[in-house]
């Protein structure tokens, strides 16, 4: 299911194709939420964005998608790796350590 719904998608509005919506990202995003107490979905799409490479002009920082990251967290949630915290955002489950 995961895969399917990343395949089309863009992962960044800066990226022409779809470089990080693998399988992979639900490892990274499990760990970085393992290794911190919570993190949602802003947090995440922060985490994940890179530059936005202009030209000539100075690059900035650009953040991910939030569609991919809210998609990989709730199919984490599916599966019982993830729970919703009391302080908003997502942790790790008894059943996902």
């Amino acid at each position: 299911m995961f895969i399917a719904i990343l395949d089309n998608s863009k992962t960044c509005s800066h990226r022409q194709h779809c470089l990080f919506a693998r399988t992979d990202n639900l490892a990274a995003v499990a760990r970085h939420i393992y290794l911190r107490k919570s993190m949602g979905v802003g947090a995440l799409t922060k985490l994940h964005g890179s530059k936005n490479r202009r030209g000539v002009r100075p690059s900035h920082h650009r953040d991910s998608s939030a569609g991919v990251q809210r998609t990989v967290v709730q199919s984490l949630e599916k599966i019982g790796v993830l729970e919703s915290a009391t302080d908003g955002g997502r942790k790790i489950s008894q059943d996902g350590m």
